[in-house]
């Protein structure tokens, strides 16, 4: 596992060095690629080196890329990210665990966020969630540098919960290093 983080952190520095020089007038387009791109990135180390098959991404991962081989996707060119509302990582096999991240409106400025949500009960086909921020900005103050230094530890944390298979570690985690998100809050 120590390798595995040793390379998700290397991928991670590397796209915020990569990210800092493409953001334009209009973030909201390449905001959702770029997090699209590392949510991409986290599914392919999740879905194949985990073997977690019930990971999904949101949009899908053949829509906004093309698979190159040994674990190598590119983003597509012709994909409208201008269109996309929200990218989500999440996967539902024994509980419903996710990284989402999602634009809204609020006081007439759009803004995103990144935040975990986890399950926290489930009676019949009824699913209690409940949500922590990592990250939240109007899209024209956006840093991704300082949204991928505070998603980096609950990504590994996430990793190493699934690797295990007891998610005590991951709400400890979130628990500690981001504050809850009550519903009704922005």
């Amino acid at each position: 596992m120590d390798r595995w983080t040793e390379e998700m952190e290397a991928e991670l520095e590397k796209m915020t060095h990569a990210y800092r020089k493409k953001i334009h007038k209009e973030p909201r387009g390449d905001i959702a690629r770029q997090l699209s791109e590392t949510f991409l990135k986290i599914w392919i180390r999740f879905a194949v080196d985990l073997g977690r098959e019930d990971m999904r991404l949101t949009p899908w991962q053949w829509d906004v890329s093309s698979y190159r081989g040994k674990k190598e996707f590119i983003m597509k060119e012709d994909f409208s990210f201008d269109d996309v509302g929200e990218v989500i990582l999440d996967c539902k096999k024994d509980r419903y665990q996710a990284l989402r991240a999602d634009f809204y409106v609020w006081k007439k400025h759009t803004h995103f966020r990144v935040y975990f949500e986890l399950e926290s009960s489930r009676t019949g086909s009824t699913v209690t969630t409940r949500r922590w921020l990592v990250y939240d900005a109007p899209l024209k103050d956006a840093d991704l540098n300082e949204m991928w230094e505070k998603m980096k530890g609950g990504v590994l944390a996430w990793y190493g919960s699934l690797s295990t298979g007891e998610d005590g570690s991951l709400w400890d985690f979130v628990d500690s290093h981001y504050p809850e998100i009550k519903d009704g809050e922005h």
